[in-house]
């Protein structure tokens, strides 16, 4: 039928004016597009669905994303799949942020600025309160806090701003975070701000963790009696936080204002019986003192920081070996890297290592 309408087409024009060719033209486009059957219309390119997993405040701020494509009135597979998937990773994600509230502390300074906006971009909005620690000016006389937003404050701390004052800073903080933020968390981070934290994963580590056991966590060095790193972060619980608190009063825990913040803290914990726990998932590293590329490759370890392997309380493997799967921190990160790192991490998938995809390369069923 089509065949014998396309060839009176073709006749006519061949032998008629411009005018009536045009006609003819016009009827058969318009015959086509109604004649066509709808089964043979192919939907060329890529589904425009959203793909990035986006990172909940909390199970109420949840907002289910309407991603599918309609074409003829029917979902498109592909859309349907990744929504699938990134609801259950957003639920997932959820679950975890109610049921481990973490405090982040960020040691910082005035001059930081710049990371803290890197952080505010990226992971710092995973915590449930996020709390930026400086010194305050020195002709304040108190204590000062400045809320950004609801769950991101500063705080100035009534003291002079200096790497010597490291020591001073932190016991400082923790009577602050003690005496003003009790009852709103079950675990405390502490970190540097040139640090990366995938808090999902910190999470994860702290799911069968009880607040109650003798321990903090982070990247265990050997040196001095033990202790955990302060870059990368550490992690202690609100409950051994009062015993911390503690501490400060003992004589035996550093009055001074000087002194190495991880190694003194580490000391006064000690006096109240809570001692450093490991943090690796089968021998490879969670909490990483370096950049990605120094924790994996080591050619910068036996050189500027040869120091790693006299300190470190376990082996750190080379290449894909070094890190947990369910890696928590990196340290020495420059404020455009984290933005990479957070690119990488949320938003940048291969479709293939997503279990919901295996239903597209099913063959369909013949429709009878």
């Amino acid at each position: 039928m089509y065949s014998a309408f396309l060839r009176s087409c073709l006749s006519a024009l061949h032998s008629s004016s411009s005018w009536l060719k045009l006609l003819v033209l016009l009827i058969g486009i318009i015959l086509g597009s109604m004649l066509f059957p709808s089964k043979y219309v192919e939907y060329v390119g890529q589904p425009t669905c959203w793909t990035g997993l986006r990172r909940p405040l909390n199970s109420a701020e949840i907002v289910e994303q309407s991603t599918a494509n309609v074409f003829h009135n029917k979902v498109d597979p592909v859309c349907a799949a990744v929504s699938s998937i990134h609801k259950a990773e957003n639920q997932l994600s959820a679950v975890l942020y109610d049921s481990k509230r973490i405090l982040c502390w960020i040691m910082t300074e005035k001059r930081g600025k710049d990371r803290q906006d890197a952080i505010l971009d990226t992971w710092g909005t995973r915590c449930n309160m996020l709390l930026f620690v400086e010194g305050a000016d020195t002709d304040a006389r108190s204590d000062q806090k400045e809320v950004l937003f609801k769950t991101v404050h500063k705080i100035r701390l009534h003291m002079n701003d200096s790497y010597e004052n490291l020591w001073e800073k932190t016991k400082l903080a923790f009577r602050y975070i003690h005496d003003n933020y009790k009852g709103q968390f079950d675990w405390i981070l502490k970190v540097d701000d040139d640090s990366y934290v995938i808090m999902e994963n910190l999470r994860l580590f702290l799911h069968n963790k009880c607040e109650e056991d003798a321990h903090y966590y982070g990247c265990q060095y050997k040196a001095g009696g033990g202790y955990i790193s302060g870059g990368p972060g550490y992690v202690i619980s609100a409950f051994n936080l009062k015993k911390l608190i503690q501490s400060f009063s003992m004589p035996q825990c550093s009055q001074s204002s000087s002194g190495a913040e991880d190694v003194e803290i580490a000391k006064c914990l000690r006096l109240v019986g809570i001692t450093p726990g490991d943090s690796r998932d089968v021998r490879r590293f969670r909490f990483s003192p370096f950049k990605v590329e120094n924790t994996m490759f080591h050619d910068s370890l036996k050189s500027a920081y040869n120091w790693f392997w006299s300190y470190s309380a376990h082996k750190l493997e080379e290449g894909f070996e070094c890190c947990s799967d369910d890696h928590i921190s990196f340290h020495y990160i420059e404020p455009h890297e984290m933005r990479i790192m957070e690119f990488s991490i949320y938003y940048l998938h291969p479709f293939s290592r997503r279990d919901g995809w295996r239903r597209l390369l099913e063959k369909p069923r013949p429709e009878n």
